[in-house]
């Protein structure tokens, strides 16, 4: 990996998703020295099952190169298991410092990946929840969740008709926000805040399965799996001590890919870019951009003016185009969503947005003045 080309140790822990079907693909494998978690899309925050894609049961919870347990007697259902995660991110951070003070020139860079699994289905959460003031209902809320789920935590309804699906999400939020809490402190109390680059990211706009979950992305347009802004456009932050003063708590609008991280991180260590072994078998090299200049405040502009997001929509500048047949769950949330008079999923899903049907180039947002995508401007625009 290009962190250890610059010298730096590397972790992961929580989700993968980014293949398993053989060794090479694991963690481990892919230029990590330590990996804690889940190789798959998604798990059961307490038996630790792996989603059911395949015919039986299975445990997904895996250390480095084989299973975090001996047996499944090992495993304690009862326990929460992003709070196992969360764990092992404090425990990692405490050893990368100890590390620091025990090195000859007290410096023991390292690099963290932590995919938590939170906010995300199954809608569960710790039994201590209400205890530790994460879960609070509310008066207009909904139970569509109960579909596609068993069980919020031992002792919940088990009449699902007052399941609170809205309150389920909005605690896993704030659990994972007490998460972020206790990671901050305990960089700090480690001495390691000062040199350390953070960088919090979704991958997608909320579900808005609502049989599973309870996803809101107002005031955009759509959600996760569709075309629109409402499940492509991510949330992030940067920060750190790292991070120049003069840029934290600044808003950045400037167009960047995930992707960019890649060659944003590797131009900082001082190392090429290029993926030498994709290159060598005929492979494209990488594309991205180097977005640290715009992160730090020594430019007002991204280098980025245009992104492929996938064949079917296309960014230039303020514009996005979408082609194909449609895209489904094409309406806007309210600020409280969902919520009683929230229509089912299956309606929800049935609002498509057509960009085809009546004309052969497509619909045209832009997408600076109108993140919400309310105006089509393709027909003025031709």
């Amino acid at each position: 990996s290009k962190f250890k080309e610059a010298g730096y140790s590397t972790h992961q822990i929580g989700k993968w998703d980014v293949g398993f079907a053989s060794w090479k693909q694991i963690p481990i494998s892919r230029g990590y020295d330590t990996s804690y978690g889940y190789l798959g899309k998604s798990i059961d925050y307490f038996t630790k099952h792996g989603d059911g894609y395949c015919t039986n049961n299975y445990i997904d919870l895996w250390e480095n190169d084989g299973p975090a347990l001996e047996s499944l007697q090992d495993i304690d259902m009862d326990e929460y298991s992003e709070t196992i995660f969360a764990n092992r991110v404090i425990s990692k951070i405490e050893e990368m410092a100890a590390l620091r003070d025990d090195s000859a020139d007290g410096n023991a860079p390292f690099f963290l990946y932590y995919a938590s699994h939170l906010p995300h289905y199954p809608s569960q959460l710790p039994e201590t929840c209400v205890a530790d003031g994460l879960y609070t209902e509310f008066d207009d809320d909904e139970n569509q969740c109960s579909g596609g789920n068993t069980v919020v935590f031992p002792g919940y309804y088990e009449d699902t008709t007052a399941w609170s699906c809205r309150a389920i999400l909005q605690a896993q939020v704030k659990m994972l926000d007490d998460i972020v809490g206790d990671i901050t402190t305990t960089l700090k109390e480690n001495k390691l805040w000062e040199n350390t680059l953070i960088v919090l990211s979704s991958d997608n706009g909320g579900s808005l399965e609502l049989t599973e979950t309870a996803g809101n992305n107002y005031p955009l347009r759509g959600g996760k799996a569709t075309f629109l802004e409402g499940g492509i456009r991510g949330v992030a932050f940067v920060s750190g001590g790292y991070l120049p003063e003069a840029r934290r708590g600044e808003i950045e609008n400037g167009m960047m890919h995930i992707s960019d991280w890649y060659v944003t991180f590797s131009e900082m260590l001082g190392v090429t870019a290029s993926d030498e072994a994709a290159a060598a078998v005929g492979l494209p090299d990488v594309s991205g951009y180097n977005l640290w200049p715009l992160i730090a405040g020594e430019t007002d502009e991204s280098p980025r003016t245009e992104l492929v997001m996938n064949k079917n929509v296309y960014y230039s500048g303020d514009y996005k185009l979408i082609t194909g047949g449609g895209t489904k769950y094409a309406f806007w949330q309210s600020p409280i969503f969902p919520n009683a008079s929230t229509p089912t999923q299956a309606e929800l899903e049935s609002m498509i947005l057509k960009c085809d049907s009546q004309k052969n180039w497509g619909c045209l947002f832009n997408v600076v003045d109108d993140p919400g995508e309310h105006v089509d401007l393709a027909y003025e625009q031709t």
